[in-house]
């Protein structure tokens, strides 16, 4: 600072602190240490939105698979089984007689539109009626190979068919 008067003149000057003490050392290091958390914690954000976005579409396919899983009856597992073993369809003749001896048809009165409307509904099969078959369609084959891969039980025997009392 510098004042001057007629006849008089006042001159300071006032050194600037070099040497920082050790609360602003700690202090600086305290900011260092949030900051570098924050950049790594923006980082790992952004990577899981760029995954979530890429990968929205799997991520809804399981979502489906595993609801689907939950409501699908055994017997609609036996149904799906026999097409994977039998070149992706069944006759709806074979259907109909599977459905026939489930507790959805003798017990709780579920039409068999309503059975395997499940089944189509739910994007795992088609019906052409020009063959009067069911056929498993690719939704259905990733369905079942997500099943299996997995490990996750098939349901199978099927502990909703009622059978014949024995003779």
């Amino acid at each position: 600072m510098k004042l001057a008067v007629p006849g008089f003149s006042l001159e300071t000057i006032q050194k600037q602190q070099e040497e920082l003490g050790t609360k602003e050392k700690k202090e600086i290091k305290a900011l260092n240490s949030e900051l570098e958390k924050s950049k790594k914690a923006e980082k790992i954000l952004h990577e899981l939105q760029e995954y979530t976005a890429r990968d929205k579409d799997t991520l809804f396919l399981g979502y489906h698979f595993e609801k689907t899983y939950r409501l699908i009856f055994p017997s609609q597992m036996v149904i799906l089984n026999s097409m994977t073993n039998f070149n992706g369809e069944i006759p709806d003749a074979l259907a109909q007689a599977l459905f026939r001896r489930t507790i959805w048809a003798q017990q709780f009165n579920i039409s068999y539109e309503q059975f395997m409307g499940f089944l189509i509904q739910s994007g795992l099969i088609a019906y052409d009626p020009s063959s009067s078959k069911f056929t498993l369609i690719p939704l259905g084959r990733t369905f079942w190979e997500y099943l299996v891969s997995n490990n996750i039980p098939l349901k199978i025997p099927a502990y909703d068919v009622i059978t014949a009392p024995a003779e």
